[in-house]
């Protein structure tokens, strides 16, 4: 008897939201997909994104220092730093390649 009860409430509960919900309220997000049909769903081209990386490297007389970036100007400093934190005092790095 109670799962008489149970079937029929759920039965009276689907019937009530399907009467309530519209055709368009089920639709996917069309950042990600288009809907082809009713049931088929269609994964839109992906976006291509470009990224400019430069790598820089430094030189001493004993050491030596690269580094890559997004940014010409944070490659070459990265790449001096790491060159002068393996450079004893008094000496200097020098910016050997940039690409």
């Amino acid at each position: 008897m109670a799962k008489m009860v149970l079937t029929a409430a759920l039965a009276a509960l689907a019937a009530a939201t399907s009467a309530q919900a519209s055709p368009d309220a089920a639709r996917l997000d069309p950042g990600v997909f288009s809907a082809g049909g009713w049931d088929t769903p269609t994964l839109q081209p992906a976006r291509v994104i470009r990224v400019h990386v430069y790598t820089c490297t430094a030189r001493s007389r004993f050491a030596y220092g690269y580094w890559t970036a997004a940014y010409l100007a944070v490659a070459r400093q990265g790449a001096l730093v790491q060159c002068a934190a393996r450079t004893p005092r008094g000496f200097l790095c020098r910016i050997t390649r940039c690409h």
